[in-house]
């Protein structure tokens, strides 16, 4: 089994508050975050990797491309995205 975890980076502006934040453009930022973290661990494919079969349970973490400085910033401005599309 191959699990993927996905952990919620900073966002721009975020503070202490942002685990009792359930304001409209919060909830939305969250989503937004994770909407692209997901394709981005969607296109690496982790878990095509060739494994030990007897293991039976491999835990991947998004791995940020470092040659691209885009994909290791915390998701700030991330309003281009439209979820409705």
């Amino acid at each position: 089994m191959h699990v993927v975890r996905l952990l919620a980076p900073r966002l721009e502006g975020e503070d202490q508050t942002k685990d009792i934040d359930f304001s409209r453009a919060g909830i939305r930022s969250r989503w937004e975050s994770g909407y692209l973290d997901a394709q981005q661990v969607l296109k690496q494919q982790p878990w095509q990797v060739d494994v030990d079969p007897r293991e039976g349970f491999y835990l991947h973490d998004l791995q940020r491309d470092t040659a691209d400085p885009a994909s290791m910033a915390d998701h700030g401005d991330i309003s281009r995205l439209n979820p409705a599309e």
